[in-house]
């Protein structure tokens, strides 16, 4: 036990009840001090005692005098950190790359421990070790100091407490025992393999060119200029809001541990032999620029990459297995679950023909017994002076050209009608087997990228089938019919 300030005798148990009392009120003593009043409860003298008691500290060992620390978890893999050279290492191969942020706050966890009461000699307390969980501590470590002193410290059970106190461990040092806060000791229970340094994925969303999803689900997903398309299990237009959270949830994966190469584990305990889902990656090639701490511009190009990440079994604290590109690694189901939960049906496009102005070339309506042809060409923005208008940003202006069945027509007419059309939402999901109805209507959109095609199909009396670029999937209101009529 090391303490800044001891008072009493180790022998009078009065003593230390006392100093318990101390403890307990210590953060009280802030509040009186910033108040500079004490509550009229609180005996004065009690209070004059409190604003003298400095903090009880199970150890205090700088973290420079720290020349190995042994960890021994009851739940994990126990570890031992050796001092190399100005970094510590772990055995028994000390070069191992380590996580020095995670270190450090291990070492200053188990080297800085503050008391938060002390209960008193274990001799002297009515209780056992049993009872306060020292017969099979949920963890313990040793301290070996560079001068070869060493310090052994217990935690034990948790302290029972009510809702509304902070949880605290049972705690024994040099025969002592104290409670101590939970919260500062958490960065001792990591497991082993938490302390291993390793590079998390290093993914660029907006990059992304393709994914591929096998195992317990099979879905393919497409990036095309006009937003990704869903090639498997059928192909069918993605519904942007669904594949932005998808993305988010890309960007925002993170180990949690790294347990070695494919190589150094078991694949099939670990249930990454036979993966419950793969997952495959494509990045596009891109270009980087950037400047030297010497101030040199610097660029490159960097190919097609793709990752291949695969889930195994739950680890049973609330996280998974992962293979990702030769490495095995822990992760939390919070950040890696909502490949578990894909619905395929969830990324179908709710408004299939929801294309911006600006991609357009052509939308070719097909309804009625006529055939309308509307071309649409961005042009220039001539202003006042007669140059090409430009924005704040000096990007030039653009406007809509519109051909009906090649004659020039009313831009406002159009776009009036095409924002309806891009609106137009399904109604639901169709359960009717015949999607072979004889077609009522059919529109074709064309982009510089894109061509899509939309089959109006009989479902029932006031519906019809949406079928889109072959598949059919929703079905909308009759009444949307009407939008296709010829514009004047």
């Amino acid at each position: 036990m090391e303490r800044v300030k001891q008072k009493g005798k180790k022998h009078i148990g009065k003593g230390w009840i006392l100093l318990a009392v101390l403890v307990v009120l210590a953060g009280v003593a802030a509040a009186l001090v910033m108040l500079e009043k004490a509550p009229a409860d609180i005996p004065e003298e009690i209070v004059d005692e409190i604003k003298k008691q400095e903090a009880v500290y199970v150890t205090r060992i700088p973290e420079g005098e720290i020349m190995a620390l042994s960890v021994f978890p009851r739940d994990y893999t126990s570890y031992e950190l050796q001092k190399n050279g100005d970094q510590m290492g772990m055995l028994p191969d000390l070069s191992l790359s380590l996580r020095q942020d995670v270190v450090e706050g291990i070492l200053y966890a188990a080297g800085t421990m503050q008391a938060n009461t002390v209960l008193g000699p274990m001799e002297e307390l009515p209780a056992t070790a049993a009872e306060f969980g020292f017969d099979a501590p949920s963890l313990r470590y040793v301290i070996t100091r560079t001068d070869g002193r060493k310090t052994e410290v217990m935690l034990g059970d948790l302290v029972p407490a009510t809702e509304m106190e902070a949880e605290q461990y049972y705690c024994m040092a040099d025969g002592v025992v104290y409670t101590v806060l939970a919260e500062p000791c958490y960065p001792l229970y990591h497991n082993a393999e938490y302390l291993r340094s390793f590079h998390q994925p290093s993914l660029q969303s907006d990059l992304i060119d393709r994914i591929e999803v096998q195992g317990t689900l099979n879905m393919t997903l497409q990036y095309t200029p006009d937003g990704f398309v869903m090639e498997t299990p059928v192909k069918y237009p993605v519904q942007s809001t669904k594949m932005d959270a998808m993305l988010t949830y890309i960007d925002r994966m993170a180990f949690e541990a790294y347990l070695g190469t494919q190589e150094e584990n078991d694949l099939a305990a670990l249930g990454l032999e036979k993966p419950r889902i793969t997952v495959t990656i494509t990045q596009a090639p891109s270009h980087l620029e950037g400047v030297t701490a010497e101030g040199e511009s610097v660029s490159m190009d960097v190919g097609e990459i793709t990752y291949t990440l695969h889930l195994g079994h739950d680890t049973g604290r609330s996280g998974v297995y992962v293979g990702w590109n030769g490495g095995v690694y822990k992760a939390s189901n919070f950040l890696f679950g909502f490949w578990n939960e894909i619905e395929p049906e969830e990324f179908y496009s709710r408004t299939p023909m929801n294309f911006p102005v600006d991609r357009l070339q052509s939308v070719t309506v097909e309804a009625g017994g006529e055939r309308t042809v509307y071309e649409v060409e961005m042009v220039e923005v001539i202003g006042e002076d007669n140059r090409i208008a430009t924005d704040e940003y000096g990007q030039t202006l653009y406007d809509a050209q519109v051909k009906k069945n090649d004659e020039i027509m009313n831009t406002a007419a159009f776009l009036n009608w095409y924002v309806q059309l891009n609106r137009m939402a399904v109604s639901g999901i169709g359960e009717r087997a015949d999607k072979t109805g004889e077609p009522v209507a059919k529109l074709v959109i064309r982009t510089d990228a894109t061509e899509r095609t939309v089959v109006f199909r009989p479902y029932d009396a006031l519906h019809v089938w949406l079928e889109v670029d072959g598949t059919a999937v929703f079905y909308t209101e009759k009444g949307v019919l009407s939008l296709l009529d010829a514009l004047p």
